[in-house]
């Protein structure tokens, strides 16, 4: 699990019944309350939970090295994430240019604190919109957020707003298969590769790389069922 970007805010559909959802960070459980992706992920985060096991362990840091070593190796000078989180993923990377983008305040004031004498800069989802100046980034990253947005809206506008965002590469770390479990109503598969495929001619599925701790989608063990999926565009 990780984080969400919202970009509808006045079309979600409100769930009719609300579903208590339990996570442990740092040993105290965490009872958040789900109706929406938005709602959920804000709460969350003002009850004091983090962005979730992808963003902390063996985990971060496979997607860490995995990242850097892509922009080393293609000389990418400007990336652009939606959907930060807390920023612990972020602070791992070695970039030189590095924007990221949260639904979260809280988040984002976080990431400042912590990541801000880097050079990095941290913007609220709302504020970034607002502005019109569209800049055009060598990299756009999306790191365990597209299972997160169960909305259809939210989805295809986050999908759109990804990889409008580049010039040249966007790199979406996530699962690309089909399925929505009731039980856990936060979490919604899709298989987005196909989606960008019809929406965006001009980008193409280049590379998927194989994450060594995979997991199946329906399996407690620890890792997970996302992978890195590079497009690039023609």
């Amino acid at each position: 699990m990780n984080r969400f970007i919202h970009f509808a805010a006045r079309t979600v559909r409100k769930s009719p019944a609300l579903t208590t959802l339990s996570s442990f960070v740092n040993g105290q459980r965490l009872n958040v309350a789900f109706s929406s992706s938005d709602q959920y992920w804000r709460e969350r985060y003002e009850k004091g939970g983090n962005s979730g096991e992808g963003s902390y362990g063996a985990l971060s840091k496979y997607k860490a090295e995995f990242i850097n070593s892509f922009v080393a190796e293609k000389n990418i000078s400007s990336i652009i994430e939606f959907g930060c989180g807390d920023g612990n993923q972020a602070s791992l990377f070695t970039f030189a240019k590095y924007t990221g983008i949260d639904i979260s305040e809280k988040c984002v004031e976080s990431c400042k604190a912590l990541l801000g004498k880097r050079g990095y800069e941290f913007i609220v989802l709302e504020d970034y919109l607002a502005d019109e100046v569209e800049e055009a980034f060598d990299l756009a990253l999306s790191l365990d957020v597209v299972y997160h947005l169960v909305e259809d809206e939210i989805y295809n506008a986050y999908i759109s707003k990804l990889f409008k965002s580049s010039s040249r590469y966007v790199l979406v770390y996530a699962s690309n298969f089909n399925s929505f479990d009731p039980n856990l109503p936060h979490v919604r598969h899709r298989e987005f590769s196909r989606d960008v495929e019809l929406a965006f001619p001009d980008w193409t599925l280049v590379e998927t790389e194989k994450n060594p701790y995979e997991k199946p989608h329906d399996s407690k063990v620890y890792g997970s069922f996302a992978k890195f999926h590079l497009f690039e565009k023609r």
